[in-house]
């Protein structure tokens, strides 16, 4: 399961491959990790039983106002971490920057 995971995360990431040794140990111990929990998270939120305890209609603006708010709060707290952690991302991924 987890070659799965680092070929996945590899055909993502395709000609940006880590440098050095640190840089494959970060994309294994925390990529697939956290591929996993965001992937768990999502099927969790998105399911139909969380749907209908939000709305029993099978459209509802109330469902998809609470989707589009958990979206942009997850690209919202993406794009903080990212500027958070990006100076030492560029160390070990620098050809990813250029």
């Amino acid at each position: 399961m987890s070659i799965v995971l680092i070929c996945l995360l590899l055909l993502n990431l395709f000609s940006w491959v880590p440098s050095p040794l640190t840089g494959w140990v970060i994309l294994v111990v925390v990529g697939i990790p956290l591929y996993i929990l965001l992937k768990g998270l999502g099927e969790v939120f998105f399911s139909e039983k969380v749907g209908k305890s939000i709305s029993d209609k099978g459209f509802s603006g109330v469902r998809i106002l609470s989707g589009v708010v958990v979206m942009l709060a997850f690209y919202g707290t993406t794009y903080l971490v990212w500027q958070i952690i990006s100076v030492y991302i560029r160390l070990h991924f620098g050809s990813l920057f250029g």
